[in-house]
């Protein structure tokens, strides 16, 4: 894990400013985690912040005014072989939504205007599990070198 156990770095991909806001506010509010925030509005600086950085987890929206959206930015997660959970975030959230996101890879779906204890417990557990499932990913890995 590339942080200390009490903070996180969180990417926000939204075009939006009233939703980085309102996500700075509940995360700012948190007293058992330091955020990291990093905002960018599209999803090419989603992908290039992904490529310079070390993100712990990714909040993104569901549509970009250019036409893309989360599946763009879960596409580019997954294909850097990441451990990043992606969550999906929408005014227009439904099972259709959260079903679809789930069955293609993403962690979970978060609903706005965001509830902040939601927002809280969903990215704090997502946080929790790419932690362990990167520090798993490692021990075998060093495993496999050892044997080898």
């Amino acid at each position: 894990m590339p942080h200390s156990e009490t903070s996180a770095t969180v990417l926000i991909a939204s075009p939006f400013d009233e939703d980085c806001e309102a996500l700075r506010r509940i995360l700012d509010a948190s007293g058992e985690c330091h955020w990291r925030i990093r905002f960018t509005r599209t999803c090419q600086e989603a992908w290039m912040a992904l490529h310079q950085e070390s993100v712990d987890v990714i909040i993104t929206e569901c549509d970009f005014p250019d036409g893309l959206g989360w599946k763009h930015v879960l596409d580019e997660v997954q294909s850097m072989g990441g451990f990043q959970p992606v969550i999906v975030a929408s005014r227009l959230a439904d099972e259709r939504l959260w079903a679809e996101a789930l069955n293609l890879g993403g962690y979970d779906l978060l609903m706005k205007p965001f509830d902040g204890e939601e927002t809280l417990r969903v990215m704090a557990t997502a946080v929790l599990e790419a932690r362990n499932t990167r520090r798993d990913w490692e021990r075998r890995r060093r495993a496999r070198h050892a044997v080898a």
